[in-house]
């Protein structure tokens, strides 16, 4: 009786409420923004003391420490079969390391595949970490102050109010022709803005500018307030000066491409063709000298030609494997100056075709959220979906220009629309994005018709001799 009398008082007194266990994700995001601000705007670079403390290390090594159980399920098949992006770079660490074993370049191992494999696994990071539109949001207006202040330290240094002893002053020398009278061959002396660390090329640091102020579009929109608007709206005006500063064509259209997609995603095809036709005009303007002569037979256009010619040979070459992870150099002393004929040249038919299918899937991925015919359920994701749209495509345009293939704001890109295509919900609902015969029959098509445009361009445009 005592037994059960006992029993009775243990079952009726109320049990402990367990403690929670404390979410290190939670505390994560923090230390993955200043992973991002060591990488692209490089305090180290800024104040050499910092160098000794190894700032990206010990922040990046954090965040894995944090993210690892994530990054584990983030790599399972059924994960992994909904993030076709996140395959595609992965398959492109072991086609680089066979490339260069078949080719015989160990002395490029390290600097190729162990770099890529660090960039992998920041993009994994980066895929695991940004777990809620609200992440998602705070990121992309974290990038835009980053990238404005990239700007400036740029500017800065270019207009001589401060100095900025990792800023080496770039004059670049350029011939092009000119229309008057007759066409006159002119020499051009050109003083360029350069950006601090992987933005020390004024082609690199213009591609950055234009995702930035479109990012910066997005603050400007999210504001509330007239004195928050009026800030958002200095740091566009701040990159406006730092492409033109730049004196990068590429640049120029690839700004042009992301504002204009988030216009036309923004008001219409209608309304975004009158805005765009009011603003031209001040901005050609502006512009207007060596950034808007665009033409195929001045040397610099007519080079970047050539070393097309020069990609799709080296391919032809060696279509399986490519030539090898920077190899370009050897071939023809230069790199392609196009990412996509880059990847096809050093990695082959799968590299290139991994590489621009991450791409395509991105922008398409992402645009078929905005048909007309489906409401996006969530208001963040909702106001993201022309801002990521037109920044990829301004990525992309500038890619088309630069080679971009081994640095990581490219998988930076990647990330963010890997994480939206995730989160992204409908009303009615669409399957998600995921590996299938049709998305490979497409990605496949994409890249042939790209192979097949790029070898009539070339035969077309270019001149030797």
């Amino acid at each position: 009786m005592s037994d059960l009398c006992l029993g009775k008082e243990l079952h009726s007194q109320p049990r402990e409420t367990p403690r929670p266990r404390l979410d290190l994700s939670r505390l994560g995001f923090g230390p993955f923004v200043f992973v991002n601000i060591c990488l692209l705007l490089r305090p180290q670079e800024l104040i050499p003391a910092l160098q000794v403390l190894h700032l990206y290390e010990v922040s990046m090594l954090i965040c894995l420490a944090i993210y690892w159980p994530r990054i584990l399920v983030a790599l399972r098949w059924e994960r992994l079969r909904q993030a076709p992006i996140t395959i595609c770079v992965l398959l492109l660490l072991p086609l680089m390391a066979w490339s260069i074993m078949w080719h015989s370049l160990t002395d490029r191992f390290s600097q190729y595949v162990i770099e890529f494999l660090k960039i992998v696994i920041y993009y994994m990071v980066l895929v695991v970490a940004i777990d809620t539109p609200q992440r998602l949001r705070r990121f992309i207006l974290w990038l835009a102050v980053i990238i404005t202040t990239v700007a400036l330290i740029g500017l800065g240094h270019h207009l001589e109010w401060w100095k900025v002893d990792t800023i080496q002053t770039l004059i670049d020398k350029r011939t092009a022709q000119v229309e008057g009278m007759m066409f006159v061959v002119q020499t051009l002396k050109l003083e360029r803005l350069i950006g601090v660390g992987i933005f020390a090329d004024p082609n690199d640091l213009a591609q950055i500018l234009g995702v930035g102020m479109v990012l910066s579009v997005y603050g400007f929109e999210l504001s509330r307030f007239a004195i928050t608007k009026a800030l958002w709206l200095m740091p566009i005006g701040v990159m406006t000066a730092c492409i033109y500063y730049t004196k990068s064509r590429g640049g120029l259209l690839a700004m042009f491409a992301g504002l204009g997609i988030l216009f036309i995603a923004r008001f219409g095809l209608l309304k975004a063709v009158i805005a765009g036709a009011v603003a031209l005009v001040p901005l050609v303007y502006v512009f207007a000298g060596y950034q808007t002569r665009i033409s195929t037979e001045d040397d610099s256009a007519q080079s970047r030609v050539q070393l097309w010619s020069d990609s799709l040979q080296a391919l032809r070459e060696d279509p399986l494997f490519g030539i090898g992870p920077g190899s370009m150099n050897d071939y023809s002393g230069q790199v392609s100056h196009n990412s996509f004929l880059q990847a096809f040249a050093e990695t082959g038919l799968p590299g290139g075709y991994l590489f621009l299918s991450a791409y395509a899937i991105a922008v398409l991925g992402i645009l078929r959220t905005g048909r007309r015919s489906v409401r996006i359920v969530d208001p963040d994701l909702q106001k993201l979906m022309p801002v990521l749209v037109a920044a990829t495509v301004c990525y992309c345009v500038g890619m088309m220009s630069l080679t971009r293939n081994y640095v990581i704001p490219t998988y930076l890109i990647l990330g963010i629309a890997t994480v939206y295509l995730r989160m992204v919900r409908t009303e009615p609902e669409m399957p998600p994005v995921a590996v299938s015969m049709g998305l490979l029959g497409k990605t496949f098509a994409l890249a042939v018709s790209f192979l097949v445009v790029m070898h009539v361009f070339v035969k077309a445009f270019v001149r030797w001799g």
